[in-house]
């Protein structure tokens, strides 16, 4: 014969779902992504910046942080963040 699910175990059962399943979760943060490998001098970007290409050049403001891939990587602008 089967034991009764009682309420209390249920409801704990049904809480430690709902907080394995958002707790774990981290939150979402944006980013731009450039594939020409360029920013011009008057550009302010205010959010973090993946940018590519065989030679890049950042001449403009990033205010976030930049991940910078190429060949050739020339920053004469400014960086509010990690490069």
């Amino acid at each position: 014969m089967k034991k009764p699910i009682k309420p209390f175990h249920l409801l704990a059962v049904i809480s430690l779902l709902v907080i394995l399943a958002f707790g774990i979760t981290g939150t979402v943060q944006a980013f731009e992504s450039d594939h020409d490998g360029h920013v011009p001098e008057d550009a302010v970007i205010d959010d973090d910046l993946v940018i590519s290409g065989d030679i890049v050049t950042i001449d403009g403001t990033v205010n976030g942080n930049v991940f910078a891939s190429g060949r050739i990587i020339t920053l004469n602008g400014t960086v509010n963040g990690n490069l």
